[in-house]
């Protein structure tokens, strides 16, 4: 197995190698394909839209993993300014976290390609 961690990022093939299989160009397109799939799975999830088609969302998942793709949703997590996020709502609270996931943080082979874009509650700090 070959080490990937010196290839650029947009060198990368689906299967990890930088010259087998489909090598993807452009990461801001696998990082949309990946949210839109992360929306469809949640639309389908809400409207309990059926379990074939959430399983084949979940497929989809499953095979954008393996190509080396992470999503992190955050929520939960404690606001600190350094998290490479994108605040789109503050909203009054005790406490500083991240309350909703509007889209998630996008990792392909670890480093990160699109930051998340969330809700947070609580005072923000400014600098």
């Amino acid at each position: 197995m070959s080490d990937n961690s010196n290839h650029e990022i947009n060198q990368y093939s689906v299967d990890g190698g930088p010259q087998d299989g489909l090598v993807i160009h452009n990461r801001a397109l696998l990082a949309d394909v990946a949210v839109a799939a992360w929306r469809l799975q949640r639309r389908v999830e809400r409207e309990n839209a059926g379990e074939g088609i959430l399983l084949a969302c979940q497929s989809l998942q499953f095979r954008l993993e393996e190509m080396g793709l992470r999503l992190d949703e955050m929520i939960g997590e404690v606001y600190e300014e350094q998290l490479n996020i994108r605040v789109i709502e503050h909203i009054a609270g005790e406490s500083e976290r991240i309350s909703e996931c509007l889209s998630p943080a996008v990792y392909f082979h670890g480093l990160l390609i699109k930051p998340a874009d969330v809700v947070v509650s609580g005072a923000v700090k400014k600098g």
